[in-house]
């Protein structure tokens, strides 16, 4: 960069220079001039710039090539009355049947029974499948640790579980509640008479009026 001319006689610029002229008129007004003089008259100050680099050019980007055509994909045909016909209709499982000639058509099988499990390992039969809740004793001992000599109890409350009988062998279930119900209309307890007298015309029903009944048996006949 060159300092300021004051001379009025022209500045020249080299090979990549530039010449700013600072024009100042009488009024004090200040104006820059790139390579034009100032007017007669202003008071005329010259500086040489190197003049700014060209822009580099952007770089050209080649297109892409195109690209291969996708091969058509054929779209399958469904058939719409295939489409929009119902699925067939569920058949039900038919009740199964017995062996007995002589149960009427229609004869329901027995309703479902349950056999429940308590955590000692027996068993039970039981109509609703609700599990009984039991207290089995926890032992119990001293601060110490040692045997409990206060008396004291204590148990846990545990929960039988109870399992739906499977269909194939509901009529031998039932077979079994039955003698169960008559032993019980046996004891001829006072207290659990009525509740004996219950169960067994239940018990009776399922094993008369059901797919569960037993065939009857014809006497032999003497010569």
């Amino acid at each position: 960069m060159m300092p300021l001319a004051h001379a009025q006689k022209p500045v020249k610029a080299g090979a990549g220079q530039v010449v700013i002229y600072r024009c100042t008129d009488a009024a004090g007004n200040l104006t820059l001039q790139n390579g034009v003089r100032c007017p007669k008259g202003q008071k005329q100050e010259a500086r040489v710039l190197q003049a700014p680099s060209p822009p580099t050019p952007a770089p050209v980007i080649a297109p892409a090539p195109a690209m291969a055509a996708s091969p058509a994909i054929a779209t399958p045909v469904v058939d719409a009355s295939a489409a929009s016909a119902s699925p067939p209709p569920a058949v039900a499982a038919a009740p199964a049947t017995s062996n007995n000639p002589d149960l009427a058509p229609g004869t329901l099988p027995p309703p479902p029974i349950y056999r429940c499990h308590a955590h000692s390992g027996n068993s039970y039969l039981s109509e609703d499948g609700e599990p009984k809740d039991r207290c089995v004793s926890l032992t119990v001992t001293d601060v110490a640790g040692g045997s409990n000599r206060s008396g004291a109890e204590a148990c846990e409350v545990q929960q039988d579980r109870c399992d739906r009988v499977p269909d194939a062998q509901l009529c031998e279930a039932w077979s079994q509640y039955d003698r169960q119900a008559e032993s019980l209309v046996a004891l001829d307890n006072p207290e659990l008479a009525g509740k004996a007298n219950a169960l067994h015309a239940r018990t009776r029903k399922v094993m008369t009026a059901t797919t569960c009944a037993a065939p009857a048996v014809v006497g032999a006949q003497n010569p």
